[in-house]
């Protein structure tokens, strides 16, 4: 389909170049990302172009393969697929999801020798733009991004989480956009609720110790590890066996990185919306899987609108971001290589 440009390529300053919000087939905002990064130069300014995909089609990350989708639901539900070349997993491109790439050329001081540093700025500039939009985030610290990384590694949690990274919302990278924090944690279950050997001990399987955050509700929790084990856990009669107030951590927008020798590419994927259902469909395997997905993923991330309590226009969002941009500390100018 041909591309949609709201307006003339701009700067900022003098010295960036900023690309209008394009709708276009999201093929096409890929190939513009890799042309962008493929032919800065090293005295070039740095670039943002904002994209929007029509139609909604699904992007897969750089490692994933096709099979990692439901063929069976493909056919019955034609759907475009993609593949970026970028590393994470899937993501739903569409009217709910604004993207921005931003290009700098080699030698650019925000190009740091440590790759995961190099991401702190971009976060740190999105969680100022929204704040000017009145909705407070942050960008989440490398030590808490891996803390939840360390649940892959967890029998208890390891199935559950490998089923939650199919899609990029379903898990956080350092530096990346959320809000709330990690939830407190399912605690032993008290008074006279007894396991299969008639102690107070969780039966095996049971999800001790494991954030609630992971599942949509207690209930799920047992579901999901007890099956239809007699494990006297709380979730079954109603009783919460939960130590404090959840507060559960949402992902509000997701960031990637491709480098090459000519440069670097930074791209952010914010949420305007976010359902989970179509999403869920798509690297659900099995109904059960499906189920999960569906729920996990909504408990995981959050659009603007929720957080606002009312629709955020993708003018606003831009419009805050290249503010930000503009008043970027004069240590490091984004815009100034």
């Amino acid at each position: 389909m041909p591309r949609k440009v709201y307006d003339k390529t701009h700067t900022l300053k003098d010295n960036g170049r900023i690309y209008p919000l394009t709708v276009a087939d999201q093929h096409q905002h890929i190939a513009q990302s890799e042309h962008l990064l493929a032919t800065i130069q090293p005295n070039d300014p740095a670039t943002l172009y904002w994209s929007l995909a029509e139609p909604a089609g699904l992007v897969l990350g750089f490692s994933q393969k096709p099979a990692v989708l439901n063929q069976a639901t493909l056919a019955q539900h034609p759907f475009p697929i993609y593949q970026r070349r970028a590393g994470g997993t899937a993501v739903l491109v569409g009217p709910s999801l604004l993207s921005l790439d931003v290009v700098l050329p080699a030698g650019h001081p925000l190009i740091l020798a440590d790759v995961v540093e190099s991401y702190c700025w971009f976060g740190e500039a999105w969680v100022a733009a929204l704040r000017l939009l009145g909705i407070e985030t942050r960008a989440i610290s490398p030590t808490e991004a891996h803390t939840q990384r360390a649940l892959l590694k967890q029998p208890e949690t390891r199935s559950y989480e490998l089923l939650m990274n199919r899609a990029c919302y379903g898990t956080v990278s350092p530096y990346e956009v959320v809000v709330g924090f990690n939830p407190v944690q399912i605690s032993r279950p008290q008074g006279n609720h007894k396991g299969q050997d008639g102690s107070n001990k969780p039966s095996p399987g049971h999800p001790q110790g494991m954030p609630l955050q992971w599942y949509a509700s207690a209930s799920q929790a047992h579901s999901y590890h007890c099956r239809d084990i007699p494990c006297g856990c709380p979730a079954v009669d109603g009783e919460a066996y939960l130590n404090g107030t959840v507060v559960g951590l949402r992902k509000v927008g997701g960031l990637d990185m491709i480098r090459r020798r000519a440069g670097s590419l930074l791209q952010a994927g914010v949420l305007l919306h976010w359902e989970s259902d179509l999403l869920a469909q798509l690297p659900g395997h099995s109904a059960e899987e499906q189920e999960l997905l569906r729920t996990g993923l909504q408990q995981r991330a959050v659009g603007l609108d929720t957080l606002a309590g009312r629709e955020v226009g993708i003018n606003e969002v831009i419009s805050a971001f290249e503010k930000v941009i503009v008043a970027i500390d004069n240590k490091v100018d984004v815009l100034d290589a």
